[in-house]
């Protein structure tokens, strides 16, 4: 399988989605709650289709076209972020969506009357839309407990402050990256793994870059 760059490599390896050239093609193998990366600018046709494990699709800013059956027959989805950069939704985009009750807009309820949804997507128009929605809501944790600490305690990568670095410290910082999840101060220090001073995607790259062994530690 030919791969374009090192992001696109480590998310065909770990969470089963293959993007090219900003397109992502395919992601049937996905399951649970998925975070779209924010370099894809849009969903392929058929993408999703048939991908009866997701729950919850959070797509991020900068996509602006859902293809025609990219998520059709996803039987499980209940809940999807859209961003108010999509400007098309292609026919069928989420025909057999039966389970999917809330669309969380990141624009006005204007912004949405504007965006193409074109024929049979009568599961999309029948969910609730929350209009100027950020994220899908989320049970905040409260880590005040376990994540106190002094510099010299930062295990960077370590973001959901386990003990390990895993995938699910990959998963929590894309969460957090696009606001569906929070971070206690320590959470933060652990997710700042190129020890710049900010916290972004090229974190959660390091973090998948360790699990996969192209590295040998995050410092």
């Amino acid at each position: 399988r030919m791969v374009f760059c090192c992001w696109s490599e480590v998310i065909i390896f770990r969470i089963a989605i293959v993007i090219v050239n900003n397109i992502l093609i395919d992601g049937t193998a996905c399951s649970g709650d998925i975070i779209i990366p924010n370099t894809v600018t849009s969903i392929c046709g058929y993408a999703f289709e048939n991908c009866t494990n997701i729950t919850t699709v959070i797509l991020s800013d900068g996509i602006t076209t859902i293809a025609s059956k990219a998520f059709q027959r996803c039987e499980k989805l209940n809940n999807i972020v859209i961003p108010k950069s999509v400007d098309t939704i292609g026919d069928n985009a989420f025909r057999g969506c039966w389970a999917l009750t809330d669309v969380y807009y990141k624009g006005t309820e204007e912004d949405w009357k504007e965006v193409n949804i074109t024929a049979k997507n009568k599961e999309l128009l029948a969910a609730t839309i929350h209009f100027n929605s950020e994220s899908v809501p989320t049970e905040s944790t409260d880590n005040s407990e376990t994540t106190e600490g002094s510099e010299s305690s930062v295990n960077r990568g370590d973001v959901n402050l386990d003990g390990e670095i895993s995938i699910a410290d990959a998963v929590l910082l894309n969460k957090y990256l696009v606001g569906s999840a929070t971070l206690s101060d320590m959470a933060k220090k652990n997710a700042d793994c190129d020890a710049d001073g900010d916290i972004t995607s090229s974190d959660t790259l390091k973090i998948l870059k360790y699990i996969v062994g192209s590295i040998d530690e995050i410092k």
